[in-house]
């Protein structure tokens, strides 16, 4: 069964192979912002991947990719950019 929605899949994946998994990057994209978007600005379901970083005892590296900073809100810096990116991350895990 396919699956169509991009949330969807990335924790169809994750929890696939789950116990593979030694490295998490956080990446954000939606077709507006393209792969300039803040980690919570797009498409993924990172509440969902919170959870399973949580439950799932991930004890690994994480990492945030920003690339730019054309994220939903215009007139931002790639520094505030990332600061959203990361301050979010930490918010969802609680770190």
């Amino acid at each position: 069964m396919e699956v169509d929605n991009p949330a969807d899949r990335t924790l169809t994946f994750l929890s696939k192979h789950w116990h593979q998994i030694d490295f998490v990057e956080f990446k954000d994209w939606c077709e507006a912002t393209d792969l300039d978007t803040p980690v919570s600005e797009g498409l993924c379901d990172y509440y969902a991947v919170f959870d399973l970083i949580k439950t799932g005892g991930y004890e690994g590296w994480l990492l945030i990719e920003q690339n730019g900073n054309a994220g939903l809100q215009e007139g931002r810096t790639p520094l505030d950019c990332a600061r959203a990116s990361r301050d979010f991350i930490r918010r969802g895990l609680g770190v």
